[in-house]
Order: C-alpha cells, then structure tokens, then sequence
C-alpha cells in the first residue's frame, strides 16, 4: 500500500571533486563547509574518488539519461605500490555518438583518449598510471543537447601489474578521517550477486539502518536461462513518510526497478524481472538524514528457466524448510522419475546454536546428464549453498539448496539425508575477524608471512571461509645456499574460480602462474628461484565478493637443486610393481588384457637402460583405452608418463620420452578408481641409442610471434606456403584495437588444415577459448566477440604429426 511507481532518476555516485564539500553554511558571513556524503537528490554534481581495489563508475541519473551541460571527474588513485595498471569493466555504454573525434559527449580516458557511441556489454579496457603518478583521472562531459543512457562501469586495480616492480613514489593511502573520504564508489553496504541465490540487507541489520546511506545491489544473471529474479522478505521495516504533501516514500526507501519505492512493512515475495537484452539489475536504498528503522533482510533467488514470459508463476509444492538433526529430501515423485519444470527450494534451518555445519549423504543421485564443456550442469541440476556446509553465524539465516529440471529429459531423482553437527573447537571463533581483511593500503598484513624453512600455508581462517578484499603476501628465503628450487605440495585448494582468475586467485609470482577454482590439475609444483635471488613470493588475493573455504599448502626447499634437473617424486609409496623390463623392446600390458583392467590399480612399470648409449624411449600406443574424455584432466583412470596423464581412446599414438642419464629407469605409472574400468593398453616400447650424442635440436623460434592493430590483416602458420609447420611450435598472434568502439573479430580462412583429435589437445589454433583442428572449408568464417583491449591467438603444435597449417584474412568490426 505504500509503494508509489516513479520513474526517477538513478543517481549512483556519491562525490566528485566538489562534492566532497556538499552542504555550505553562510551565516558567519563566510563559507563554512560540513563533510558529508553527496546528496542523492541533485542531477548537477557528479564524479568521485575511488582509492580501493573495486569500485564503480556511472554517468549522472544512470541508468536514465544524463543531463546536458555536464561536466564530472572520476579520480581513481593507486591503492598499492605493486599496482600499474587497471581494468574498466563496461556493463552499459550508451553516449552520444559523433565519431570518430567525439567532440559532443564523451569520455575520456586521459591523453585526450575518448569513447563515445554505444559498446557492447562486457567491453573491457585496460589503463595504465602514468609513471611516478598515484592517480588517473577520467572526465565525462555532455553539450546542451542529444543526451542518452550513459555508462555503467566496474574500476579493479590490478596487482603486481608493474613491470619493473613497486613504484615507489607511491605511498598507500591513509585511513579515512572523516565521511568525505569514504570511496564513493564502493560503499560497505553495496552487493553484487552473480549466483542462483544470495541475500540483500540493509547496513548494520538488524540493528537500526544509519542515516545518510546510498548503497546499492546489482544482480546479474547467472546464465542466459535467467529471466525472472525472486524477492522474499523475511523482514522489512523502512521508514514511511507521514508528513503532510508525501507520496509515501520519500526519505527512506528501497527502489526496485522502474522506479518503484518501497518504504513502510513487507512480508511477501515478490518477482523482478531482467530487462530485454540486459545482464544486469540494480536495486538501490537510500535512507535521509533523520529517523531510521530495522531495514531489510532479502532472500535473492534467480529463477532457472524463467524467460519462457506466456509460463504464468508457479507455486512451488516441492519447497520444504528441513528441520531436527537429521533430514531428508527426495526429489519429486521419487523413487520414480521427477517431472519436467521443476523447481525446488530447500531451506535447511539451523536446530540449536551449538550446531555449526552439516554434511549430506547422497543415498541415491540420478539426474539428466549435460555439461557445457566447463564441468556445469546445464540441463537438471542441484546448486549446493554455495559448496560449502557451514551455517551461516546468524541464528535466522539458512543453508539453501535449489533443484531444477529443464523441459526435456528426466532422471530417477534424488534421495539426500542431511545431518546438522555441533560445533567443535574450530567453530568457537567468527567466520572470519576484522583483523583477516586488508584494508585496502599497503604495507604489512596479520596475513603476510616470512617463511625460512619448510613450512605450511593455510589461507586465513581455514578451513573456513577466508575474508573479502584480503591480500596476503608470502615472502619464502632459501634456507642455505644449495637450495634454488621449492615444492609446493596443495593438500586442500578451493578458491572462487572466475575466468583468467581475475577475482580471487593464488600468484606464483616467480612463474607468473594463477591459480583458483577447486580441481587444480596437478596439485604438486616445483618453482625455482628467481636467478640470483635469494627470495620469491606467493600472493594470496580476494575481492569483495564471493567467498571459499581456501587452501592448505605444504612447501618443501629442496636441497642440492642448484646443479641438476629435479624430478618430482611420485606417490609410489603404496603403488606395487606391474613389470620390470631392460630388454631394447617390450611390450607393456594392463592387467588382465585384453579384457577390462581391475578397479583400484596403483602399479608402476619400470624400464631400466639396455645399454649405455639409450637416451629416448619411443612408446607405441597400439591398443588404448583407459577411463574417459569427460574429464581433460584424467582425474578417474589414467596412465602417467613424464608427468603427463593419458587417458580416453588414443589407438596409433606414438610419444617419445627423454631418458635422461642420471635416471637408473624410467617409470610409468598405471592408476584407477573403483567405478567404471575399460579395456585397458598395449604399449610397445623402444629403447634408442642413435643422435644421443648430437646436440639438440633448437627449437623454432619466436618468428610465428606477430602483434597487429591494423583493421584488416592476415595471419599464417609457421612455413605456411612453404612447407608444413614446425612441431612444438607455440606461436601469439597479438590483435590490439584498431579503435575504441571495435566490438567483434572476423577471422576468414582461406585455408586450414590441423592434425586432428579428440577436443583437439594435440595441435590447434585457440581464439577466445575456442580450439580448432581438422579442416575447414575454403573461406570458412568464424565471428568472435572482442571485449578487451586485446586478443591473443594461439596456435600450438604437438611433437608429431603436423599438416599444411593455415592461412585467414582477420578484420576488426565495429559496433
């Protein structure tokens, strides 16, 4: 009843340069100035300062069109010494367009670099400091006509971007003193929420909300099936405007889409919808300076399946709220097949305060198999609370597990027992502490460590949930003199896996490696060094939003490292001998060949020197099935070789191994699980003598390696018109933007021939992603979405087979 639909104006930010003095007092008969953030209700002032690692960028009124005759600054100022370099992630861009000077409307980027026109959603640009500078200013300005939408933008510093090290003219930024240096940008209440569910509230719930706070809740869609968003309100209390003229919700209120105010008390739920052709919803709440209220507490779902707009709401009649020790679900219908549509909402509701988590038994799981080639579920699936089963702090928040099926095929459901455990020694202590999450600035964290020995690493808080915006550096000295290599033994890794790890991640920084995600492919690494230096470094980095149970790390120095190559050793300790051979050829069998091999093999086959002159062994794969493509990690059954995993069908492959001379053999290494078994491998091995003593081939050179900013160009394979291409070859092609507003590559091949395989893991040429091998008719064309400032294409050869290669013409289309 106190829901008034207006359409205002958005207005997003908070500061600019003039706004960090926005209430002026002249009654003394001078200016006096009271620090504050900027009023939400002027269409005039605009800009900000950012001086955190993430923030937010908009144009005025955004998403509504800007004013005419504006002119705003957006101060970004370097949060770290080891930053360099930052990325604007546009999500909207819509401005003027008089191309290509962009002398109306625009925004420039400094250097007198300006954007106008409209951009495709997700464009990114990467902008670098100006040597020795700790800000970079960005300027939005309009003309007295011909306003539009304007931009919505992401701003992330990025870590360890300079090149020559930290920059040290650059001094971290103090702690704010007082409101007016709050970033505007990236206030503590604003969430952004890019899963199936989540939650909103209001600050400091649920005591009493402040007064003055603009915060806002951006949602995106988790997939293209995303269409309708789901608001249920366990609790809302906003202060409703009585005073005489009101419309109701004028001082406090939580604006939802289209501009409709929610002020006053709510317990329903309540459906939003996307926009058409947008990925993004914000919500925004806004409280004034006097009076304030409990506020709100939000269960954010995201509807699977919902774009279908002529399907009228469904009542939900598999939703349950799981109460006592111990609780059961079933999918619909079970034991017998579920229906097509379904979808269901468990809430798993805490039994006692002494109970900290819970685990689930899956009795029976049986759902439509898919898979979008990433390891989703993309058909029927279940989401778990976020994968992890620890129970929120709040005593009224709850664990929610989601169960869908599209409108195609079924499966014989599922029967899940879940059980609720106290808590014990680990779970007397908060989530995570004030103290685990960096505050921004440099200098030394409680997180970082120097380390002189052998040690372990844990994130902070494991195994619980490591903090947002954390940042943990890991300085690791050699603890003597023959030491010039570590091990780095991952026990536990789980990290939010984002793409390029640009959210949360784990840097190598002597290898440059990123790591995130859960399954790592090899959970053991050796890093050397840095030449000549007595030190290196792991850094551990989270942003302001999702958040994982994080890692266990066991580092080892390995002694004598200095003077020779260092093998990784296997866990042999509890693998048994399949066969021992030393003669020139043999032939080397799974067990029970040709039938299936057995279930839990852990087995090693060693091949010892014939004689003294062997450096290589060529292995002949002439019988191969080991486990499945589902994985391209071979995680279930596999053959390891040289520290490479074989598994799928490879029938005819030939792999040549070094056998270097400070081996006495050569082990390979035969691992199952205890599900499935296949036919299992026959490999004929063969010890080679000859050109041991020739110096080695040099590998080809970078020449394949070309950087290209030109709007039509061509690119070839190494030798291409000549002869085939050369193996172990890996060869960038660099494509920068020809212009700003270039949203899409177009890649003509004339020609194109590639050894062929199975996902093409052998030889490939690699765009945004996407392999390709085999052959492709003449003037195939290929459209690739190009988003960043740049594309890097790479093609890869493995060391056998090889073809003709390639030959396409590429042009950079603009929007």
């Amino acid at each position: 009843m106190f829901s008034k639909f207006l359409l205002l104006p958005y207005l997003l930010l908070a500061f600019d340069v003039k706004s960090l003095q926005p209430f002026a007092d002249k009654s003394d008969g001078g200016t006096r100035y009271f620090p504050g953030r900027y009023d939400p209700s002027s269409t005039k002032d605009c800009g900000g300062v950012i001086n955190t690692a993430e923030g937010w960028i908009f144009s005025p009124n955004y998403p509504a069109n800007y004013d005419d005759s504006i002119s705003c600054s957006y101060i970004i100022k370097r949060f770290s010494p080891d930053v360099c370099k930052l990325t604007l992630h546009f999500i909207d861009f819509d401005i003027e367009d008089t191309s290509p000077n962009c002398d109306s409307d625009y925004l420039d980027l400094g250097q007198g670099y300006r954007m106008c026109g409209i951009l495709i959603s997700d464009t990114k640009k990467t902008i670098t400091f100006p040597p020795f500078q700790t800000t970079i200013e960005f300027k939005f300005k309009s003309d007295a006509q011909h306003n539009r939408k304007g931009f919505m933008a992401r701003v992330t510093q990025v870590p360890n971007s300079c090149k020559d090290g930290l920059q040290p003219t650059v001094r971290p930024p103090r702690p704010p003193t007082d409101d007016s240096e709050i970033n505007t940008f990236q206030d503590s209440c604003d969430t952004f929420i890019t899963g199936f569910g989540g939650a909103i509230r209001s600050p400091d719930y649920p005591n009493n909300y402040p007064t003055n706070k603009f915060c806002l809740y951006v949602f995106r869609r988790p997939n293209n099936g995303v269409c309708r968003v789901e608001l249920t309100f366990n609790k809302f209390d906003i202060e409703h405007s009585l005073f005489f003229g009101s419309t109701g919700c004028d001082t406090d209120y939580l604006e939802l889409p289209k501009g409709v105010k929610l002020c006053g008390a709510h317990y329903n739920r309540r459906p939003l919808f996307y926009p058409p052709g947008s990925d993004y919803m914000i919500l925004t709440f806004k409280s004034d300076g006097t009076g304030t209220a409990p506020g709100f507490d939000i269960d954010v779902r995201q509807i699977p399946n919902s774009c279908n707009i002529f399907s009228p709401p469904r009542t939900y009649k598999c939703d349950y709220r799981l109460e006592g020790d111990i609780a059961r679900i079933h999918s619909p219908g079970f034991p017998t097949f579920y229906g097509r549509n379904e979808q269901c909402v468990y809430f798993i509701k805490k039994q006692s305060y002494n109970m900290c988590y819970f685990t689930m038994e899956f009795v029976r799981f049986n759902l439509e198999l898919s898979s979008d080639g990433g390891g989703n579920c993309v058909k029927d699936y279940m989401q778990l609370p976020d994968e992890t089963f620890v129970f929120p702090r709040e005593h009224d928040r709850y664990p929610i597990i989601y169960f869908s099926s599209d409108s195609y095929g079924e499966g014989r459901g599922y029967d899940i027992l879940i059980k609720q455990l106290p808590c014990g020694p680990s779970f007397t202590t908060p989530i995570y502490s004030s103290s685990s999450i960096s505050n921004g600035g440099g200098g030394t964290l409680p997180c970082d460590r120097i380390i002189t020995d052998d040690d372990t690493l844990t994130s902070p808080d494991y195994p619980r949930d490591y903090g947002p915006l954390t940042r943990c550096i890991y300085t690791i000295y050699k603890s003597s003199s023959d030491v010039c290599e570590l091990r780095l033994q991952f026990l536990y890794f789980d990290l939010e896996k984002t793409a390029d790890c640009r959210s949360d991640y784990f840097l190598i920084e002597p290898s440059g490696e990123k790591l995130c995600g859960r399954d790592l492919r090899e959970p053991d690494r050796v890093v050397k060094f840095p030449l000549g230096s007595r030190q290196l470094r792991l850094i551990f980095a989270s942003d302001a939003q999702v958040q994982r149970p994080g890692f266990d790390l066991r580092i080892q120095q390995i002694r004598n490292s200095c003077h020779r190559p260092i093998v990784p050793p296997k866990d042999d300790a509890n693998a048994r001998v399949c066969e021992v051979s030393s003669a020139p050829i043999t032939v080397l069998r799974s067990d029970n060949y040709p039938m299936p091999y057995n279930p839990n093999t852990n087995c090693v086959y060693k091949i010892y020197r014939a004689y003294p002159a062997v450096c290589t062994l060529e292995l002949y794969f002439s019988d191969f099935s080991v486990g499945t493509w589902e994985s391209k990690y071979c995680i279930n059954d596999y053959v390891e070789i040289d520290g490479l995993k074989y598994c799928g069908v490879r029938r005819g492959d030939r792999v040549l191994v070094s056998f270097p001379r400070y081996l006495e053999s050569v082990q390979i290494r035969f691992k199952t699980d205890s599900y499935d078994n296949y036919g299992g491998f026959r490999i004929e091995v063969k010890q080679i003598s000859d050109k041991c003593n020739l110096p080695e081939q040099p590998k080809p050179s970078p020449v394949c390696d070309e950087v290209n900013s030109k709007q039509t160009f061509t690119i070839s394979s190494p030798n291409y018109s000549i002869s085939n291409y050369f193996d172990n070859a890996d060869c960038h092609y660099t494509i920068k933007k020809s212009s700003y507003d270039v949203c899409a590559l177009e890649v003509t091949y004339k020609r194109f021939e590639v050894e062929e395989s199975q996902d093409c893991f052998k030889d490939y040429l690699e765009i945004v992603g996407v392999r390709l091998c085999g052959r492709l008719p003449y003037n195939s064309k290929r459209t690739y979405e190009f988003t960043d400032d740049e594309i890097i294409i790479k093609f890869h050869t493995d060391g056998d087979i090889n073809a003709s290669g390639f030959y396409a013409s590429v042009r950079q289309v603009q929007c």
